[in-house]
């Protein structure tokens, strides 16, 4: 029943920013100079592990508003960003097509039960798991079999759980003004 919530949530983090009542729908940092340096550390680690080649099909399950996207396909030949919020999807595609990025595509759908007919070089998946019911989670592990190949690379970049497992259930947070749900898992789940 949390599932629901947690979708709720990302609606509204999305009507958030396109009233520009937040620095970023995704980041879940308010504090603009805390957001700055987060995504500066975030994207410096992020550049230290990816290895994409500019012939590299590549999809960000869990897009969001597409920042990791549109970074991906400054260094890929083309990137299928998935997110089951359609005011995500919105918001990314408008972003994109300010930006003039041509080599992106945007698709709202469940990561779980996304399909796709591509195989893809790379996969990333960030900050999309600990929204996921385990259900939902093993789902989308099987799935991902179906559009990879051998030599597929898969980047997991994923808060977990220090001292084991983690669940949040619509727990209210003063920072962020909302009810929040999330489940922090271990580093072997």
């Amino acid at each position: 029943p949390y599932q629901k919530n947690i979708k709720d949530f990302w609606n509204k983090r999305a009507d958030k920013f396109m009233l520009g009542q937040s620095l970023s729908a995704t980041n879940l940092e308010e504090n603009s100079e805390l957001q700055k340096i987060k995504l500066k550390l975030e994207r410096k680690k992020i550049q230290s592990v990816i290895n994409i080649k500019s012939t590299d099909i590549c999809l960000d399950l869990g897009c969001g508003l597409g920042y990791w996207t549109e970074f991906i396909s400054q260094k890929s030949k083309k990137v299928i960003g998935v997110d089951y919020s359609q005011k995500m999807i919105k918001i990314a595609q408008n972003n994109a097509r300010k930006k003039d990025i041509q080599n992106v595509e945007y698709i709202c759908s469940d990561a779980s039960e996304y399909s796709n007919e591509n195989v893809f070089d790379f996969i990333f998946i960030s900050g999309l798991l600990l929204y996921l019911s385990d259900l939902d989670m093993r789902a989308l592990v099987k799935n991902i079999n179906n559009f990879s190949k051998s030599g597929t690379s898969l980047i997991l970049r994923e808060p977990t759980g220090l001292d084991g497992r983690h669940l949040i259930v619509d727990k209210f947070s003063a920072t962020l003004n909302a009810k929040y749900s999330a489940v922090y898992r271990t580093r072997d789940e």
